[in-house]
């Protein structure tokens, strides 16, 4: 994978990376073509620094950090954010995006090994910058005003998760059909016809689509 260019542009959506092996290579050089501030987690960061890419900030806990320091000289100049032992890592790298001023947050993260946890801080971050999570084969995103409408291709599959319990579900376009129904529970929805669907909820949600 070849290196990014330098020049950095706090417009564009920054990759922060606390998984690997979320995306295929051509997938992760797709999300590196506009040059995006890396921010790399250390339990990832030996596998990510055999992409062959620029990181600019690294998340670590304390105790981490004079063994990193020999391993990050080659990326000067490198961003070292260090953190005690019970802090979290994730949150920290999306802190330090809001703080910055950063609109977006590209996230490669592993969204059911790290579970509860993790899709917990992303959601906390909803609504202060522009989320899109990349967790094995499936790019996620939180829908926006609790509705969500698109132009699909027939048979094209969601699956959409909701954030708060007791909500009201309603589709069109899709099948099955749901009419203001009770949602508690992630379901899969399909796309009947080619044409514009609709998703609408009482709360918000999570789509989940399926990428190659």
């Amino acid at each position: 994978m070849s290196s990014h260019h330098i020049v950095r542009d706090e417009q564009e959506p920054a990759l922060l990376v606390a998984a690997n092996r979320m995306l295929s290579k051509e997938g992760v050089g797709s999300l590196l073509e506009w040059s995006p501030t890396v921010v790399v987690l250390s339990p990832v960061l030996e596998a990510v620094l055999t992409w062959g890419i620029k990181i600019d900030v690294v998340v670590a806990h304390e105790s981490e950090v004079e063994a990193l320091k020999p391993i990050l000289k080659p990326q000067s100049p490198v961003k070292l954010l260090a953190i005690p032992e019970e802090g979290d890592l994730l949150a920290t790298g999306l802190i330090f995006l809001h703080q910055n001023k950063y609109p977006g947050v590209n996230v490669l993260a592993n969204l059911h090994a790290q579970g509860v946890e993790t899709f917990t801080t992303l959601q906390e971050f909803v609504g202060v910058m522009d989320i899109v999570t990349f967790s094995q084969g499936f790019k996620c995103w939180p829908a926006k005003g609790h509705r969500y409408s698109k132009w699909m291709p027939k048979g094209q599959e969601l699956e959409l998760l909701p954030i708060n319990p007791d909500q009201r579900l309603r589709t069109q376009g899709f099948y099955p059909e749901f009419a203001n129904e009770r949602w508690d529970a992630p379901v899969r929805v399909t796309s009947e016809t080619e044409g514009t669907a609709i998703i609408e909820a009482t709360g918000p949600f999570w789509i989940y689509e399926k990428i190659e």
